[in-house]
């Protein structure tokens, strides 16, 4: 990940913060995706260890790469193409074809959302509104602040 370590965080500006983010999307995106690494090639299974001590922390290991699977976009592992042969079939399934496009636009940011950018089936529309929910992520609705208040009490 990238190393935010040399300013404060409390002054960066938010172009520092884009250009770290922009280099952190080129090392991980660069190679075609992020390298996934399963646990079963990286070490024994907890069957083939003799050992109490070592097949427990094994076990303790695989916990933690399925948790760490479990949080992690399920899409980031997927091919360009799955993920829009997926969403337009999700589409088609529920009867909203007239939409597929939309879906494949979201199926695409959800997968590179550092990156929406270089997507190029995002028109400069579509861009800028996402642009806008990023320096603008308070933005909301009186309402809805209203209503989120009113639930606590």
């Amino acid at each position: 990940m990238a190393d935010f370590s040399e300013k404060d965080p409390r002054t960066s500006t938010s172009s520092t913060l884009e250009n770290k983010r922009d280099e952190y999307t080129e090392k991980k995106f660069d190679s075609g995706g992020p390298e996934v690494k399963h646990a079963e090639e990286q070490t024994p299974l907890p069957t083939e260890v003799d050992d109490e001590e070592e097949r427990a922390q094994i076990v303790r290991r695989m916990s933690q790469n399925a948790l760490n699977a479990m949080l992690e976009n399920p899409l980031a592992g997927k091919s360009r193409e799955a993920v829009i042969r997926d969403a337009r079939r999700f589409a088609r399934d529920h009867g909203m074809e007239e939409d597929a496009e939309d879906f494949v636009k979201g199926a695409l940011v959800a997968q590179r959302p550092d990156d929406f950018e270089n997507i190029p089936e995002l028109t400069e529309e579509d861009k800028a509104a996402l642009r806008y929910e990023i320096t603008h992520k308070w933005k909301q609705p009186f309402t809805l602040y209203f209503l989120v208040g009113m639930s606590f009490l």
